[in-house]
């Protein structure tokens, strides 16, 4: 996984990746928000996946293996206000 967490602002999309190794594995993973209610979370390439934040808040979002979905992790998704810094 490249990002362990991104902060992103209510109404903003931000880009998320992830990787297998080895590098010369299948590269393709399914994103997934663990809290639609804070963020959404939509696949955008085989490694990449889109967040767009709804709510300020905290949530997961989980990046699993399309091919074996056992092998997955999560990355901590902090919603902040638009106004914000």
């Amino acid at each position: 996984m490249d990002e362990t967490s991104v902060t992103v602002k209510v109404g903003e999309t931000v880009e998320i990746s992830a990787s297998v190794l080895p590098a010369n594995a299948t590269q393709d993973m399914k994103f997934t928000s663990l809290d639609t209610s804070k963020a959404t979370v939509e696949n955008a390439s085989a490694t990449t996946g889109n967040v767009t934040g709804v709510e300020e808040g905290s949530m997961l979002a989980e990046v699993a293996v399309t091919a074996r979905p056992e092998i997955k992790t999560t990355i901590a998704v902090e919603v902040i206000s638009a106004e914000q810094e």
